[in-house]
């Protein structure tokens, strides 16, 4: 075959003794204006990159929703466990995230059911004892134990309070350090000045 204005390859490779597979892909030389072939190019390849663009789009939509996920987690928010999606291993990976955050939650909620106990626990002793250091008969002695005693009982409450999820909560935001600082600061010039 004469191949002479026409551009392509051929292929040739031997499938047994003395027998060949010959294969041949050719097209015409361009016939049009030599800007039409580089606007075909330019097309195409914008095509391609369109393509190229959402393909990574949607392959790292699901990684960023758990690069935020992990940043919530981080700072103690909840959130409902992120849906499983996209290729093989960030399903996997948002599995584990999932399955890691269910047992954080477990263990918080643990820690606070016994620090509730704990704290439940304690308020009987304390009263206990300051029942017994009102029977204290010097006076300075007396109001210092039972100071004392008054202030581990509010730490008690305090804690079953926060266990109980009765203190109060904040959503998380974004501080400006420099005028907290500059606020507090003024704030103790104008103590220091009376």
């Amino acid at each position: 075959m004469h191949l002479e204005d026409w551009n392509g390859f051929g292929l040739q490779m031997p499938v047994g003794p003395n027998l060949w597979l010959q294969g041949v892909y050719a097209k015409p030389a361009s016939t049009g204006p030599p800007w039409y072939y580089h606007l075909s190019m330019g097309i195409s390849a914008v095509l391609l990159t369109l393509g190229a663009v959402m393909l990574v789009r949607r392959v790292g939509r699901p990684l960023e929703r758990l690069a935020e996920a992990a940043e919530k987690v981080g700072r103690g928010e909840e959130m409902a466990p992120l849906p499983e999606e996209g290729a093989d291993d960030i399903r996997h990976t948002t599995a584990a995230f999932n399955r890691m955050q269910e047992r954080l939650r477990r263990f918080v909620q643990d820690r606070t059911q016994m620090v509730a106990a704990m704290s439940h626990d304690l308020r009987t002793p304390i009263t206990s004892m300051r029942l017994r250091a009102e029977f204290i008969s010097e006076a300075d002695t007396r109001e210092k134990i039972i100071a004392t005693l008054d202030e581990m009982k509010a730490i008690a409450e305090s804690t079953l309070a926060f266990a109980r999820e009765e203190a109060a909560t904040e959503p998380t935001r974004t501080v400006d350090l420099n005028a907290l600082l500059e606020s507090l600061c003024d704030d103790l010039a104008g103590l220091a000045g009376t």
